[in-house]
């Protein structure tokens, strides 16, 4: 057998390839370069192999293009394209062993044709249906059963059974009403894996069991909707589980571990970002959960120390505190004609914590306290040609504001 067809795609530990997934999904230059210089990939056979598993994991989805005279990839997906999260695929490739394949639906063949069967019986049938030059020891049949009935897969009471069917006081109208339900909150609840598995779980029921013909449109677009924001979601569910018990955590931050109590999770619904407020006996952090790795929840007592809204009550959405600085007043003048309406609808719903005040007929001045001011720059820029940002001696808004105004004038030739 050639390498080629010894290849093996599956992965035993995630990061093995989430680097790549967010480098092809968000930046679109996943370059070999890039990858082995910022350590991502050890060498150039080892990012030639984890590029191979990725396409593997998204088939047809990966695009290259020349960056550079450099091959560079991208996933060349629109999210307004499916409904799905394609990137769920990559939790489902973990390394199964020689057997795990054929007995697992061996069982589930088996126990579809007999109701009730007894481990003898079942172990023959096994080894009749598995074609093997060797036979598929007692141990290991029962070992992988245990599995299974631990799963909820089967149910043993003396005999192993199919477990019954859940939905079967449910009308074929109630089944696709419950589809559609799951279809919307996977897309707009945290931990979208899991949400993206019990849609799938209800898709196949529906097709197999009901026989019921399943729409390929999908039912619901969002216009915010980041799909590389579940990539994070192992990441995501511990860090959740010490929020609600309040259990202090063990965690890695850029090579580095560290110790401390979860408290808020903050997700960034313009640009997809996810970040966990992390406090300890000396101070409080904000860390973009992208880069938290290694989540071990410890059962340290439980701990209460203050509002993490309160921590963030002068950040525009994440910003920590600066270091020996006090919140810096933004002030920004607003023209908007009574032809855009819809500008001051919007500069109303989005003005956070600043206020909005009304100086004359069309002119309006909002003023806002910020940690970070230039959290609030890219806001700022959606109303190019409505905001005149005052200047400061506390930040420079003004001046880089008038930089990417001055750029763009010159991109367009104006």
């Amino acid at each position: 057998m050639s390498g080629k067809e010894c290849f093996q795609t599956s992965i035993r530990e995630y990061d093995t390839i989430r680097s790549y997934l967010y480098s092809m999904y968000l930046y679109g230059c996943c370059t070999k370069k890039y990858m082995t210089s910022q350590g991502l990939a050890s060498s150039a056979r080892k990012f030639e192999e984890d590029t191979r598993r990725t396409r593997a994991i998204i088939p047809g989805q990966i695009d290259e293009t020349l960056v550079a005279r450099r091959k560079s990839l991208r996933i060349n997906v629109s999210a307004l394209d499916v409904d799905d999260n394609f990137l769920a695929a990559s939790y489902f490739i973990r390394a199964f062993g020689k057997y795990d394949f054929a007995l697992h639906f061996a069982v589930l063949l088996i126990l579809a044709e007999t109701p009730e069967i007894g481990f003898t019986a079942l172990t023959d049938q096994v080894n009749k249906l598995v074609t093997n030059d060797e036979i598929i020891s007692d141990a290991t049949i029962r070992r992988f059963l245990s599995q299974m009935v631990d799963q909820g897969l089967i149910v043993h009471k003396r005999k192993y059974s199919l477990p019954p069917d859940p939905f079967a006081a449910l009308t074929n109208e109630e089944i696709g009403a419950l589809m559609t339900a799951v279809g919307f909150y996977k897309n707009i609840r945290p931990l979208g894996i899991l949400g993206e598995y019990v849609y799938d779980a209800l898709v196949h029921y529906a097709r197999f069991s009901r026989r019921m013909h399943c729409p390929a449109v999908p039912a619901w677009i969002f216009r915010y909707r980041h799909l590389e924001r579940i990539v994070d979601d192992d990441t995501l569910l511990p860090l959740m589980h010490c929020i609600r018990t309040q259990k202090k955590a063990r965690y890695t931050y850029k090579g580095k571990t560290y110790t401390g109590f979860p408290r808020q999770i903050r997700y960034d619904t313009l640009y997809g970002r996810q970040y966990v407020v992390i406090h300890n006996e000396k101070q409080r952090y904000l860390l973009p959960i992208t880069h938290i790795r290694n989540v071990c929840i410890l059962p340290d007592t439980r701990e209460q120390r203050g509002d993490p809204a309160a921590f963030l009550r002068h950040a525009w959405f994440a910003a920590n505190p600066r270091e020996g600085k006090k919140p810096a007043i933004v002030r920004a003048w607003f023209h908007i004609s009574e032809d855009v309406p819809y500008l001051l609808e919007r500069l109303q719903r989005e003005k956070r914590h600043g206020t909005l005040s009304a100086v004359s007929k069309g002119t309006y001045l909002f003023e806002i306290k910020l940690s970070d001011p230039l959290e609030i720059l890219p806001w700022l820029r959606s109303f190019l040609g409505y905001v005149v940002i005052e200047q400061s001696t506390e930040h420079d808004l003004h001046e880089q504001y008038t930089e990417y105004v001055a750029k763009m004038r010159a991109l367009y030739g104006v």
